[in-house]
């Protein structure tokens, strides 16, 4: 039962990453419904990616119901990279609701959690993505820059997720200094 299910969630995170909605939701639905399925922990990944699917959809009641779910499967003894996939559902989710302050606490709880745990290195990465998107929305451009020199990377780091949020944060932050400096050929 659990390789069909972690197989199943492989295949809806890829499916969300190419934005693939209709894909993604066929398969969270088809666990999430049946009760069987719905008491395993890596189930809320599921719910998390439903969740992702409403926030995109800008209903973002419906998302943070979704994602709450989620955490709420979560029990002891479940996998670090997935509950953090989840939190990060949750930060994207504040973002989008403009809830910046209530992100970066959550950020930071989650950088706590990886510094005193062995996570993977693609959470890290993106919670400093995530980080420099908050201190940008928050006007902490120095912030931004100083969370920007932390990242590391290592031979698998390029099939990521996170790279894309890495290099989206870039972007941000290179538009944010050339507008700041009144130089927008600095992104250029």
């Amino acid at each position: 039962a659990y390789m069909v299910l972690a197989g199943s969630t492989q295949m809806a995170v890829n499916l969300l990453q190419i934005g693939d909605f209709a894909g993604a939701q066929q398969i969270c639905r088809k666990f999430s419904r049946e009760e069987e399925w719905r008491q395993i922990p890596s189930t809320g990944t599921l719910y998390a990616i439903q969740g992702e699917i409403l926030r995109e959809q800008n209903r973002l009641a419906e998302a943070e119901t979704c994602i709450e779910d989620g955490l709420s499967v979560f029990g002891e003894g479940s996998s670090i990279s997935a509950e953090g996939w989840i939190q990060l559902a949750r930060v994207r989710l504040f973002y989008s609701q403009k809830k910046y302050i209530q992100a970066e606490e959550l950020l930071a709880t989650l950088e706590e959690t990886c510094r005193l745990t062995e996570t993977p290195l693609w959470l890290g990465n993106a919670i400093k993505a995530w980080r420099v998107l908050v201190y940008l929305r928050l006007d902490r451009l120095s912030k931004a820059e100083d969370v920007l020199q932390q990242f590391q990377f290592d031979g698998a780091e390029a099939v990521k997720l996170t790279n894309f949020e890495l290099h989206y944060a870039q972007v941000c932050l290179l538009l944010q200094i050339g507008l700041q400096r009144n130089q927008p050929e600095a992104f250029v």
